[in-house]
């Protein structure tokens, strides 16, 4: 017979689940990001002509931002082409970027290796960040996140970010016609309240400006 003071097992099950849960990098709860984001429809997409559905969620000191939208008159292959020409991102008009280099491509993994300058302003006052990106090339996009300067590296390392990462993801949905979906998420370096009304309405702004951007160099 059992203790009246023994927990259930079914709890204790219960709480192991949530605690696995809640270790789980907050990428994993966007897993599935590069794919067409079940919980948007092709139809309203099409509907608000090239302007994305943008969510922003906030844990902690990360903000991250998930946008989709369907571009027309478009070529998929330029939306994948154009978006890996880095050298190119400050004449295409990329947002909060002041100088964008490719400092090594390995080919055989697929990866490329980015040193991007990056300035948000934070109640009036510059966030500037100067850091590096490992950009793992894939057939529908590319993924990419942090990583730290190698010696042979020429440009300065003076990150303002504890993370960054984020996808682009590219579908042919008629002739002529793209899903795009932008992954973004980062950890600036400043107090929670900047983080929610400044830095945050910048990147949602950003993320749209970005789709703009390669949207007009994949243009037909």
């Amino acid at each position: 017979m059992a203790s009246p003071n023994a927990v259930p097992a079914r709890f204790i099950s219960s709480v192991l689940v949530l605690s696995a849960l809640a270790c789980l990098p907050l990428a994993s709860a966007f897993e599935g990001r590069h794919a067409v984001d079940p919980a948007v429809s092709l139809e309203a997409l099409r509907g608000r002509k090239g302007v994305p559905i943008i969510k922003k969620e906030r844990s902690g000191g990360r903000i991250m931002v998930d946008a989709s939208a369907v571009l027309s008159r478009v070529s998929v292959e330029r939306l994948l082409s154009e978006s890996l020409k880095f050298d190119e991102y400050v004449a295409m008009g990329m947002p909060h970027l002041k100088a964008s280099r490719t400092v090594r491509y390995d080919q055989a993994e697929n990866m490329i290796h980015v040193w991007s300058h990056m300035v948000l302003s934070a109640v009036g006052i510059p966030l500037s960040s100067k850091h590096y990106l490992r950009v793992h090339k894939l057939p529908t996009g590319s993924e990419w996140e942090l990583q730290p300067k190698r010696p042979e590296w020429p440009f300065p390392e003076d990150s303002a970010m504890d993370a960054l990462d984020g996808s682009w993801f590219v579908s042919a949905t008629a002739s002529d016609e793209a899903y795009v979906r932008y992954w973004l998420s980062m950890d600036p370096n400043v107090a929670a309240p900047i983080v929610d009304t400044v830095v945050g309405s910048q990147l949602q702004s950003g993320v749209q400006k970005v789709i703009e951007a390669l949207a007009r160099r994949a243009a037909l």
